[in-house]
């Protein structure tokens, strides 16, 4: 027991440690106040040296953070116990709250893990670069939407699915069909990869252009066959083609001849 409300609060904060009572009571003073932006809470972190821990298995997209209802909160399991945190406006400033509890030094390394244990989504450009570093093809499919064999659009990002012995195997979602493509070639592996690949680059053969098509016919010992009434029919060449009107043109000079 102490005389004074202040002492027994100081034994209190001797109790939990400096980093627990700067974050409680940064808790206690935020929640008078007007919930913080997103940014206004990412500026807050950095000024304070704190990380915000993502999470890429969590709808919210940080670790630890929950929606209930359209607020948003925070929980730590330690010892065996959970710690709720107060409900805030935003997944960041929830995420904040948590990063303050856990310290700048946990946040910061539970910030690093979560990053390695989801890198960032590749680009078209650079998931066909791994690919080919990989020795890697990407199977394409000219009869699928996303360009590629097994990769389906989602809602918002692409899947991967593989049929093998009458099951189906999901292998993920990614943000690009490259990058999906570059998952089930991996699966695959790069001999599969590229034996599907060329089968599919046969089934579905690029189309030629004009000067391409006459080449080949060239050289295949062909000709391509005129048509009077295509379109497409060009002029032979040394008959160069009689300009429309020319008969009615003559017959009107022979008229002007005549009744001279």
């Amino acid at each position: 027991m102490f005389a004074t409300p202040e002492e027994a609060a100081l034994c209190h904060a001797r109790h939990i440690g400096a980093e627990r009572a700067a974050a409680w009571a940064a808790e206690a003073r935020g929640r008078g106040q007007q919930p913080l932006t997103a940014d206004e809470v990412r500026a807050a972190a950095v000024a304070e040296g704190l990380e915000l821990v993502p999470s890429s298995s969590n709808k919210t997209g940080f670790r630890g953070v929950f929606n209930t209802r359209g607020k948003y909160f925070s929980s730590i399991s330690e010892n065996g116990k959970v710690r709720h945190f107060p409900c805030c406006a935003t997944p960041e400033e929830a995420a904040l709250c948590l990063a303050r509890y856990i310290g700048p030094e946990r946040a910061a390394a539970e910030a690093v893990e979560a990053r390695v244990a989801a890198p960032q989504p590749l680009s078209a450009d650079e998931a066909r670069a791994t690919a080919a570093a990989e020795g890697l093809e990407l199977v394409p499919s000219s009869g699928n939407v996303t360009g590629f064999k097994g990769v389906y659009k989602g809602k918002r990002k692409y899947g991967v699915m593989i049929r093998e012995n009458g099951k189906e195997h999901h292998l993920g979602r990614f943000a690009t069909p490259e990058e999906a493509a570059l998952c089930y070639a991996r699966y695959i592996g790069p001999e599969r990869a590229a034996a599907w690949a060329a089968e599919a680059r046969v089934a579905a053969p690029q189309p030629l252009t004009a000067d391409e098509a006459r080449a080949a016919a060239a050289a295949e010992g062909l000709e391509l066959v005129p048509s009077r009434r295509s379109r497409s029919r060009r002029t032979r060449p040394g008959r160069p083609r009689r300009p429309r009107g020319s008969s009615s043109c003559r017959r009107r000079a022979m008229r002007r001849v005549s009744g001279a």
